[in-house]
């Protein structure tokens, strides 16, 4: 099966729309907490994108858990500076996206002021991680089809009924930084859902 042609995921438009530390405990105390009987999944190269957009995926991977720390240590101003910041780098990539999908790409473009407003808007951390929970329910299929470039990557989870909706982000390592309840959370009812790595 051949590499899939570069152009913007759906799911993009939708991390834009919706982008939006527990306290700490010793690293080895969270490793030790967290259960170890979580899938390992392995992605198949030949079922994601060419290279060059999943190294362009990182870069935007990259502003997702900027974003994500933002929020789990209460940062508000942060949280929206690097959901702008996200949107930015998908601006300037979009020049370079040959054979993109039209659908995908006029969806962008007719809703990128409209996304722009409701980030710019978004200034309070409760609302910002509303957005957040959305943006989640989408990053799943997001990154199993396009994938990233040589990154391993953990999908968590919150059991606390309290957290907003779909309680699941990414991280790029295991700790107890939750985004959806704060500094001052309760991070033991953190775990690991699914492992994810890419080559």
């Amino acid at each position: 099966m051949g590499k899939k042609r570069f152009f913007v995921p759906a799911a993009a438009v939708i991390l834009l729309m919706a982008f939006t530390n527990c306290y700490s405990r010793n690293i080895a105390e969270i490793h030790d907490s967290l259960s170890k009987n979580y899938p390992q999944i392995q992605h198949d190269n030949s079922k994601l994108y060419s290279e060059d957009s999943r190294r362009l995926a990182n870069d935007w991977f990259s502003h997702y858990l900027l974003i994500k720390n933002a929020l789990a240590d209460d940062n508000s101003a942060e949280a929206q500076k690097h959901a702008l910041q996200l949107m930015d780098a998908i601006d300037l990539a979009m020049p370079d996206m040959s054979g993109v999908n039209s659908d995908i790409l006029n969806l962008y473009t007719s809703k990128r002021d409209e996304i722009k407003t409701r980030i710019t808007g978004a200034t309070d951390i409760t609302e910002q991680r509303k957005l957040f929970s959305i943006l989640n329910a989408n990053m799943v299929e997001y990154l199993r089809s396009s994938g990233l470039y040589d990154k391993n990557i953990y999908m968590l989870t919150c059991a606390d009924v309290d957290v907003y909706g779909n309680a699941v982000w990414f991280s790029d390592a295991v700790d107890s930084k939750n985004p959806y309840t704060g500094a001052n959370g309760n991070s033991d009812c953190i775990s690991v859902k699914e492992n994810w790595n890419y080559k």
